[in-house]
């Protein structure tokens, strides 16, 4: 009875949205219904009801009482927040979830795939820039095959991204959606090399990425503000965006100075050493993955220290070999 009378103390005689666990459908709800019906009057104290499903461990609903629950403290010891909403969008909101090693493998899994989409989008749209403003008046073109193509997936999509929101907030299909449009892009970047070609399009691919992981609560490498920062301060995203565009400067400079020979080719190597210190040593150790591509414009993404300290260390690994 408590629940029906502070909630109608509060709300009064209607309300819009009630929300719950599954296990109170019946005879929880049913009951407030009931007596608060009768109280008001009317047929109809509640619009709609948001039943979440519960959380499982090892198959069984997490609870004290069964000392099978862990914390969101404890869960961000082993995974990364992103790679938590990751889990959570991969299930319906009203269906069971099941926290396992194998559920969040498998969001880690879309998360890294996701990651690596921003990194070469952010790392394509940069190098549109600089070449939009070195050479401006190249930067209009007329869409080939390769943009129809971009672009009716881009529309495709959206449309059923948004269906399938409407359709009960069905997050894990709205996902599925989403890495399809991903693909689409990823393809189009390989077939057409060229920066400035397709530029629009990608913008728009990316604001619409943007916004709907915006509204998941998903932060990405393409999200102009970064991580924290003010006003007066630079994010970790334009910091790490610096001293990436400094090395691909300094790094242009030394393997053109090799090319050419000459007095200068001996501090061209060692600057180009350094260059490499920094990318598989120091770098990683903060989290920032920079790998060079054949434009001179390397690809940066910003993510857990250990996860890109253990990509270093594959890559010298294989090297070795």
């Amino acid at each position: 009875i408590e629940c029906s009378v502070v909630a109608g103390d509060i709300l009064g005689a209607n309300m819009d949205i009630h929300a719950g666990g599954s296990d109170l459908k019946f005879p929880h709800h049913d009951n407030e219904l009931a007596q608060s019906e009768a109280y008001y009057g009317h047929h109809q104290w509640v619009n709609y009801f948001f039943h979440a499903g519960h959380l499982h461990i090892k198959g069984l609903k997490m609870s004290k009482s069964l000392k099978n629950f862990i914390t969101i403290r404890e869960a961000l010891e082993t995974y990364s927040a992103r790679q938590l909403r990751f889990l959570f969008l991969l299930q319906k909101y009203h269906q069971p979830m099941e926290y396992s090693q194998n559920s969040m493998a498998a969001a880690a899994d879309l998360e890294r795939r996701f990651g690596a989409f921003e990194a070469a989008l952010a790392a394509r749209l940069r190098e549109a820039d600089t070449a939009a403003d070195a050479a401006p008046q190249e930067v209009l073109h007329r869409w080939g095959d390769q943009e129809r193509r971009l672009n009716d997936a881009l529309v495709d999509k959206r449309a059923a991204v948004h269906a399938a929101l409407l359709d009960c907030i069905d997050t894990p299909s709205a996902v599925k959606r989403l890495e399809q449009l991903i693909r689409a892009a990823n393809s189009y970047m390989g077939e057409v090399p060229q920066p400035q070609r397709g530029a629009t399009l990608l913008h728009a691919v990316a604001r619409y990425y943007r916004r709907v992981m915006g509204a998941f609560g998903v932060e990405t490498a393409l999200d102009a503000a970064g991580a924290a920062g003010s006003a007066d301060s630079a994010t970790p995203l334009q910091l790490t965006e610096a001293v990436s565009s400094f090395r691909d400067t300094v790094r242009s400079i030394a393997i053109e100075a090799k090319r050419s020979g000459g007095e200068g080719a001996g501090l061209a190597d060692e600057v180009l050493r350094v260059c490499d210190a920094l990318r598989d040593e120091s770098l990683p150790a903060l989290g920032v993955r920079i790998e060079d591509r054949p434009s001179g414009v390397a690809q940066f993404a910003i993510d857990e220290p250990q996860r890109v300290l253990a990509e270093a260390a594959r890559r010298r690994e294989a090297a070795a070999q």
